[in-house]
């Protein structure tokens, strides 16, 4: 329901029908459904501009990465890399990214292009950390 408000423009109801659903989903044993729910949840709260927007994707990530799927890991962390974007946050963004398209095998050219130009040189210089 939440994905389809959001679709309709309809963001802060998208929030309201996606908020208590993965706590939900997650006590009745569905950790799948749970990451997936907290994707959902971490799309319409950016759509909004929370500031739980973040916390939902992080919390999205880690389920996707402890039941091994990095579609779904791959989904939330360039979600996650186009918020911190918008925000000014450019080290996070490409550490996200890079998570992102290491989780899945790059696919056509624009895909090993991605992986290509995330491991140059400057890349790694503007992710290390200051002095």
């Amino acid at each position: 329901l939440s994905v389809a408000l959001l679709r309709a423009g309809r963001r802060r109801e998208a929030v309201a029908a996606a908020a208590g659903t993965p706590e939900v989903v997650l006590q009745a044993g569905g950790e799948m459904r749970a990451a997936q729910a907290w994707g959902n949840l971490a799309s319409a709260q950016d759509a909004c501009h929370s500031r739980g927007a973040a916390d939902s994707y992080h919390k999205a990530a880690d389920l996707f990465r402890r039941l091994g799927d990095r579609e779904g890991l791959a989904l939330v962390q360039r979600d996650l890399s186009a918020m911190h974007l918008r925000s000014g946050r450019l080290r996070e963004a490409v550490a996200c990214m890079q998570e992102a398209v290491g989780a899945v095998p790059a696919r056509g050219v624009r895909g090993r292009f991605l992986h290509w130009l995330l491991r140059l040189p400057a890349i790694r210089i503007l992710l290390s950390p200051r002095q």
